[in-house]
């Protein structure tokens, strides 16, 4: 027979959310007198001051699931819907819609519709700008971007000897000469 505890599930919990684990731990100590048997649910409630109804019910939580039922569960992140678009999205995908966005004056809906054509990931436009926040770029800082490089002009094309440019149509046969 093994003396040693298994791991639990709710340490690892703590550790991680530390003002959780505060929380957990007051509710646990408001309610340590009346576990003990040292004071009924009515005389804790005057003591402390809490309602009557708000101690039974953690009372019932911690007798139900330990420290974890007296979590406020109203503050931690829920598992139902999309993980975040850090996670749905690739980096390299991520990396290439910070590109367009930079390189080209496209909206949302544009990088959307490209990066499900492109990558085949399934994102929409809210994504699209998920993912530009994610990378500090905000419509305002990409319109601005767009300004400045709109502003400067592109370099004049060198002057100099041009290639000529053979433009007559040939036939095959005369193709085949030339080879």
């Amino acid at each position: 027979m093994s003396l040693v505890a298994p791991p639990s599930l709710q340490l690892d919990l703590f550790l991680r959310d530390t003002a959780a684990y505060q929380q957990a731990l007051a509710r646990y100590d408001r309610l340590r007198p009346i576990l003990q048997g040292q004071a009924t649910l009515t005389q804790q409630s005057r003591a402390t001051g809490i309602p009557y109804n708000q101690l039974w019910r953690d009372l019932q939580r911690f007798r139900r699931a330990g420290l974890v039922g007296l979590l406020d569960h109203r503050a931690l992140p829920h598992t139902r819907g999309k993980p975040p678009v850090e996670v749905r999205v690739p980096l390299h995908v991520q990396q290439q819609i910070v590109r367009l966005a930079l390189a080209h004056p496209f909206t949302a809906r544009e990088l959307a519709r490209i990066s499900q054509t492109c990558y085949e990931v399934p994102i929409d436009h809210r994504g699209i700008r998920r993912v530009l926040e994610l990378h500090q770029l905000s419509p305002a800082v990409l319109r601005l971007h767009y300004q400045t490089t709109q502003q400067t002009a592109l370099p004049p094309f060198p002057a100099g000897q041009q290639l000529e440019l053979a433009m007559e149509p040939t036939t095959r046969a005369q193709r085949l000469v030339q080879a």
